[in-house]
Order: structure tokens, then C-alpha cells, then sequence
């Protein structure tokens, strides 16, 4: 049976565990220890996580922690990832590090967060490690405190959450939920006992989506509620009849690039749209799992950066647009003064926009490129006139001697004619200077 699929929310707070295969305890080892600590270091700064709760036991971790743009799924691969990799290269084991993949839940409540908090820091209470969180290094508990310098949580966040806004000290309040949740009956229950697993309708359950609607599944698309419940088997009729690839194709051993396109399809739309396991779905082609998950996230990341590529191109139609309308409408409100001899100076207003516009042509055409493709007739043309324009404009700025400069003509010299006000309130006229002889 496939499982349900997982649902996130974009920059929520979630409650996230999990344990070291075969229960061997790891992070007993000092070294081991900090080497996670580091990690979760790099992934908060790298994805902007903001963490408010820790706790490393010697098995197993948890972690409060309120994400930003990337998906949590995302950001928790790289975490256990990271680990899992350095942890083999420094005892040159191999095999996975991780008995499963971590559990999380969302918190929606200010006191789902403060019983979640306070839960965290206390395992090591509950495991009988020490009788005092405090005493405990490897938590956040003694960051909170003020008892060592902040690790990984970032105190004013946590204590944000325990503020009652009526001035009573967060450290405080903080405390006294500690103290009430060790009090609790279900202080040293199972995690299926915990108040924020009971509504849970499995244990792989992040997010319900009755209560938060605008959930996404780990590749970014609704759970749609009318999706097909597929079997394995009826997946693989509907994918061969639909796509054209067959099972036995996908089988062989060989490379070809329509058949690892095809292995990519089959991953991602058995995996993420329909919640088929992996490890079925390898079974079925003869593949190893890890290679369904290499192309899972080949797959994923293709769908990604063929959503970027669309909006670089509209983006790109846009700026291009925008910046010849930018340099039309400079060049036509400067031409619009030399008639009534408004002419300035300095038209530092047109030359912004001039630039302005320049630089939207320009983007547009790097964006094109980016896209992946070259730019198209609509992007480029605009452009490219945008730029003649603009240097022409320069062009002409540059060589202009009137009304601002001195007018100096000599016998012969043809002249449009033209009348301006002279310096005394005068009027003068090119047809003054006719059979003169003089500049």
C-alpha cells in the first residue's frame, strides 16, 4: 500500500526526530557529537532555519526548528545526509546511519510550542541521564538559560514564544513549563503517547491537511484529494499505456537517454504523485533503491528548474518591454522641450531613465539566456533598439551647442532658421545675420 503522502507548510515550525540505526549510540562519542552539532550549524545558516529547541542524545536527536523558503524535507536530506557521510568516512563503515526517515510535526499553537520546547530539553531527564537538564551539554536548554554562550538556538525567538506580554520575565515562564511538562503524566510516555502525535493519523504524518490547506507535498504540489489510489500494479499498466515506455525496457541495463528519461518519469510520478515506495517501484525495474532515489531528486530538481525557466523567460519579456518603454518615453519627453526652449542644462531626470531602461534591456537578455534557450525576437528587438537609442541619445547629448553654447556661423553657412530670447529680454532671429558678413 503506498504511503500517505507527507505535507509541508512553507516557513512553519516543526517538531522533527530521529534515530541511529540498530539503536548504536553514536553521539555518545564526544567528537561524534560535535560533528552533528556543526552540521545543523551549516544547514541553519545555509537554509535560514531559525532553531529553538535541540536536544543530541546518544542515539537519537530532536529539534524545534521554524523554517524559511526551502521545504523541510529538503533541508532535513542535506542535515542527515551530511552526517551519515562523514560518519562513514571517519569509521570507514558502510550502510546507512539512520534507522528510518525522521518524523516531524508541525506546531500551530503557542502552547503546542511551549509543551514541544520543554519536552526537548528534558529527554535527557526522561532517559536518566542527569536529573537536571542543565547538567545536560548537548541541548539547548543551557542556551536558553544564559549558562553558556548560544550554540545553535537563537534565544530571542524561544523566549519570544514564552513572553506573556505583560512583563513578566520569559526565562521565567520558560521554566515554569519545563517544570510543568516533567510533571506531566505523559512526560515519559512513547512518542505515539505524546499530546502532539494523538491526532495523528500515522506516524509519518507532518501536517493535517484539513487544518492547513495550503499544504504541498515534498515535490511542491497540493494533495490533491481526488488523486487516483492506485495499486502498484494498475500504476504500471497506466504509466506503460500513458507514456509509452515499457516495464521491460526500463529493466534492461542499458543507458540510453530515452530509457534514463523514462526511469526519471516513472520515479517521480510513482513516488511524489501517487506515494507508491521507492523500493517497490525498484523492485518492478530491477534497480537498485538508490538509484530511485537518485532520480527521484534528478527528476524533482529538472521540474524545478523548468518552473525557474518560465519565469526567467516572463520575466525577461517584461524587462524587456519595460526598459524600451523607458527609453521612448525619455526620448520623447526631452524632444517635447526643445520646442518651448525648456531645454536643461543637465537632464539628469532623462538620463536616469535613459540607464534605467539600458539596464532592463540588458537584463532581459541575460535572463534569456539564463533561461536555458537564446533570447526570441520579442525580447531581443526591443532590446537591441533600446540600446540604439539609448547611445544615439548620448550621442547627441554630447554634441549639442545650442541653446546652451555660443552659436558661431560664417558667410555660406546654411542655418534652419529660429528665434530666442537673448540675455537683455531681445528677441533674435536668424534672419538677422542674412548678407551681414559677420559670425
Amino acid at each position: 500500500m503506498p504511503r500517505h503522502p507527507r505535507l509541508f507548510v512553507s516557513g512553519a515550525t516543526y517538531r522533527v526526530y530521529c534515530r541511529v540505526a540498530r539503536g548504536e549510540f553514536v553521539f555518545d562519542d564526544p567528537n561524534e557529537a560535535e560533528e552533528f552539532v556543526e552540521a545543523i550549524r551549516q544547514v541553519r545558516d545555509l537554509d535560514c532555519w531559525e532553531v529553538l529547541a535541540w536536544c543530541l542524545m546518544g542515539n537519537h536527536y530532536y529539534l524545534v526548528i521554524k523554517t524559511d523558503v526551502v521545504p523541510l524535507w529538503r533541508s532535513l536530506l542535506r542535515l542527515q545526509s551530511r552526517v551519515a557521510r562523514g560518519f562513514n568516512r571517519r569509521r570507514r563503515y558502510l550502510g546507512r546511519l539512520w534507522q528510518s526517515r525522521y518524523r516531524a510535526r508541525l506546531i500551530d499553537s503557542d502552547d503546542y510550542f511551549r509543551q514541544v520546547v520543554s519536552h526537548v530539553h528534558l529527554n535527557p531527564v526522561a532517559a536518566g541521564v542527569v536529573f537536571d537538564p542543565v547538567d545536560y551539554p548537548n541541548s539547548g536548554h543551557r542556551e536558553i538559560l544564559g549558562h553558556c554562550p548560544p550554540r545553535l538556538v537563537d534565544i530571542s525567538s524561544v523566549l519570544f514564544g514564552f513572553d506573556d506580554h505583560l512583563g513578566g520575565d520569559a526565562r521565567e515562564r520558560y521554566l515554569v513549563w519545563v517544570r510543568a511538562v516533567a510533571e506531566a503524566s505523559w512526560f515519559a510516555q512513547g512518542i505515539g503517547q505524546l499530546p502532539w502525535w494523538k491526532e495523528a493519523r500515522d506516524v509519518d504524518e507532518v501536517v493535517q491537511q484539513e487544518s492547513h490547506p495550503k499544504a504541498k507535498t515534498f515535490d511542491g504540489q497540493t494533495l490533491d484529494d481526488d488523486r487516483l489510489p492506485l495499486s502498484l500494479e494498475e500504476f504500471v499498466v497506466l504509466f506503460e499505456r500513458i507514456s509509452g515506455h515499457s516495464i521491460a525496457d526500463l529493466s534492461s541495463p542499458l543507458r540510453t537517454p530515452d530509457l534514463i528519461q523514462g526511469r526519471i518519469e516513472l520515479t517521480v510520478v510513482a513516488v511524489s504523485r501517487f506515494g507508491l515506495r521507492s523500493g517497490d517501484v525498484a523492485r518492478v525495474i530491477n534497480k537498485h533503491p538508490s538509484s530511485m532515489t537518485r532520480w527521484l531528486n534528478l527528476g524533482l530538481s529538472l521540474e524545478k528548474d523548468e518552473r525557474g525557466s518560465t519565469k526567467l523567460i516572463s520575466a525577461s519579456f517584461a524587462a524587456s518591454a519595460t526598459g524600451f518603454m523607458a527609453v521612448v518615453v525619455a526620448w520623447g519627453t526631452y524632444l517635447a522641450t526643445i520646442p518651448s526652449g525648456k531645454v536643461p542644462a543637465r537632464p539628469v531626470g532623462w538620463i536616469i531613465l535613459q540607464l534605467t531602461g539600458i539596464a532592463l534591456a540588458v537584463a532581459a537578455v541575460v535572463w534569456s539566456f539564463q533561461s536555458g534557450g537564446s533570447p526570441g525576437a520579442a525580447v531581443l528587438v526591443p532590446a537591441v533598439v533600446a540600446v540604439m537609442m539609448e547611445l544615439t541619445f548620448f550621442y547627441l547629448l554630447s554634441q549639442r551647442k545650442t541653446p546652451l553654447g555660443d552659436l558661431k556661423v560664417k558667410v555660406g553657412d546654411r542655418l534652419p532658421p529660429f528665434e530666442v530670447a537673448t540675455s537683455d529680454g531681445a528677441r533674435f532671429h536668424t534672419d538677422s545675420l542674412a548678407g551681414n558678413g559677420r559670425s
